[in-house]
């Protein structure tokens, strides 16, 4: 059966939020829309508490052996059958009209893509900069303005990678082969940058629909040297996918400038991280669209940012 809207929760080791989680969804769940809840081998009561919440309500759940959130997404998106998909991770949750708010635009506009704004909230002993957790949108974007063609540059400008902050055609993912790529973390960078690429028409609502949650011990949140390696080596991969994109495919010019802009963001954004540059180096050499400049320059300010106060970094920083 046909569904408007299908429901994507990758679940790994969240016993303590799935319940919220899912019952965010189950309130307001209509015969347009579909649950499907991917269980990626969590090894603590996460699935128990899934199937105890299946026993009340229908919706499907799918277990599988740990593979990854880019495998538990990939096979959410397989399994679902509605015209719109969307993702919700295991740990945060929705408004409860987020589905009576969303199906009336999409029957009377029929964009690719609708976004929306979030609420983020934080756990006792995270410190995280509001400013860079912010996700209203409406400094960018007209509510309910369809933004296609050359007006979609606005939709690129307030670029957000997670893809939990947009609800997408199924068709945009199918007929352009967009998948999340597997073994890396942080996939969400590509696959919505893909997404961004190839989606034709966009609508924006002006409502906090999303609530996210930032946690001790997140992959948003843990910075221990092996995740912050792990993190280098996945940015590396999405650039290296970016290059290649940018070789193979033709853009207009604000989309070309869109994909430079991200490689750029996060070439920065990873060689700013406290890893040795013999670490780094190696990496460092095949990125092809970055100038020797502009990583000389990067270099001299992870020095600087070592050796000096922040107020002379920051200064740097604006050159």
């Amino acid at each position: 059966m046909n569904k408007k809207l299908s429901i994507i929760i990758p679940v790994y080791n969240v016993e303590d939020y799935i319940a919220e989680c899912i019952q965010s969804v189950l309130k307001q769940i209509t015969n347009d829309t579909e649950l499907i809840v991917v269980d990626d081998g969590s090894t603590d009561q996460s699935l128990e508490v899934i199937y105890n919440l299946q026993k009340d309500t229908d919706f499907t759940v799918i277990a599988q052996k740990n593979s990854g959130v880019s495998v538990a997404r990939n096979k959410g998106m397989s399994e679902a059958v509605g015209e719109y998909m969307v993702f919700i991770d295991s740990d945060d949750y929705w408004r409860e009209d987020t589905i009576s708010q969303l199906l009336p635009l999409v029957e009377r506009y029929e964009p690719d893509m609708v976004r929306f704004n979030a609420t983020p909230f934080y756990e006792e002993g995270v410190a995280l900069d509001y400013t860079v957790v912010n996700y209203d949108l409406s400094e960018f974007l007209k509510e309910e303005k369809l933004y296609t063609g050359k007006s979609l540059k606005a939709n690129l400008d307030s670029f957000k990678a997670s893809p939990c902050l947009y609800i997408f055609k199924k068709s945009l993912v199918i007929d352009n082969g967009i998948l999340f790529e597997e073994n890396i973390i942080h996939e969400d960078q590509l696959f919505s940058t893909q997404l961004f690429l190839e989606a034709k028409s966009m609508l924006y609502l002006n409502e906090d629909l999303y609530y996210r949650r930032y946690r001790l011990n997140s992959i948003t949140t843990n910075r221990s040297i092996e995740q912050l390696k792990y993190a280098y080596i996945s940015y590396y991969k999405i650039i290296r996918v970016l290059e290649l994109m940018l070789k193979e495919k033709t853009y207009m010019d604000f989309k070309l400038d869109f994909v430079e802009g991200r490689i750029k963001y996060l070439y920065n954004l990873s060689n700013g991280y406290p890893l040795s540059l013999k670490f780094r180096r190696p990496f460092i050499s095949k990125v092809e669209t970055v100038s020797s400049k502009h990583k000389v320059l990067t270099e001299f300010k992870n020095v600087a940012k070592r050796l000096f106060p922040s107020k002379l970094v920051d200064h740097l920083k604006s050159k």
